[in-house]
């Protein structure tokens, strides 16, 4: 059984204060786009784990796609399976690539082993996981605030809009990027922002890890300077880092400079869209 597995960008990003737990609340608006993964299961007397295509770092009995499956086991009795990734989405990119395969794994075993679980009860296996895997189980434009697990109906609708992402191929580790992080009140309400909003005023709704990032890797900064003289809507750095992205209108033709500045640098591009 196969199913793709897609990334998302955020559309704002604040980290509002620190919880007693370690964590941060934050508030940012998920969007989930057409850059994909695939990953199959295949009922197997071993549980074994197989990745092709992006290179995947550390052990592979530590990946997302075991662990959801460990925990299916431990709490729904599933079987065994041989499970096969192939990877596009980058690493360590912001773009949810990991989270949204974890979460692929669940909704594939409840599928193939009619388990017939709500998906309350998939969001709720899914945040065992990590913070991001339960925007995945819907898999829409959500507003989402606490550490990951509070997701929430939003105005903004960017379906069918097109996507330039730019990966420079660099890795600002999440847990420097919160050591340096500024905490600060959200500066708009993003569950009313729409995207008529977004894009008049498109300074107004900030990553606060862009600044760190951009900090960190002064370079990157070319990447936003690239999509401002491409004309985007509006451009900003994914999650903590390392993708940025530019949004453009629907049926529009992305101009061909961004994928020449990106090949120039040796940086990774895709063009993809909104779902």
């Amino acid at each position: 059984m196969i199913a793709l597995s897609n990334a998302k960008i955020n559309v704002g990003l604040y980290v509002t204060d620190k919880r007693e737990d370690g964590y941060h609340n934050i508030e940012s608006i998920f969007v989930p786009i057409a850059l994909k993964d695939a990953v199959e299961i295949i009922p197997a007397k071993q549980t074994s784990f197989h990745s092709y295509g992006n290179a995947i770092p550390g052990e592979s009995s530590s990946n997302s796609c075991l662990k959801a499956l460990q925990l299916m086991q431990k709490e729904h009795e599933s079987n065994n399976y041989e499970i096969s990734l192939l990877k596009q989405i980058p690493i360590g990119a912001g773009l949810g690539g990991g989270s949204s395969n974890a979460s692929t794994v669940l909704q594939l075993i409840n599928k193939k082993e009619e388990l017939n679980l709500s998906n309350e009860r998939l969001k709720e296996l899914a945040l065992q996981i990590g913070s991001d895997n339960a925007f995945f189980i819907e898999n829409k434009t959500q507003f989402v605030s606490g550490r990951g697990e509070h997701l929430q109906e939003c105005a903004l609708n960017l379906s069918g809009y097109q996507i330039a992402l730019i990966f420079p191929n660099i890795h600002l580790s999440t847990h420097e990027a919160y050591q340096n992080i500024t905490i600060a009140p959200a500066s708009v309400d993003l569950k009313t922002l729409t995207a008529e909003k977004l894009f008049a005023e498109p300074n107004k709704v900030t990553n606060a890890f862009q600044e760190v990032f951009i900090n960190q890797f002064p370079q990157s900064k070319k990447i936003l300077t690239a999509y401002q003289k491409a004309n985007a809507l509006y451009a900003s750095l994914s999650g903590s880092g390392s993708c940025f992205y530019g949004i453009f209108a629907p049926e529009s033709e992305i101009p061909e400079q961004l994928r020449i500045f990106a090949q120039t640098n040796e940086y990774t591009y895709f063009e993809s869209s909104c779902l």
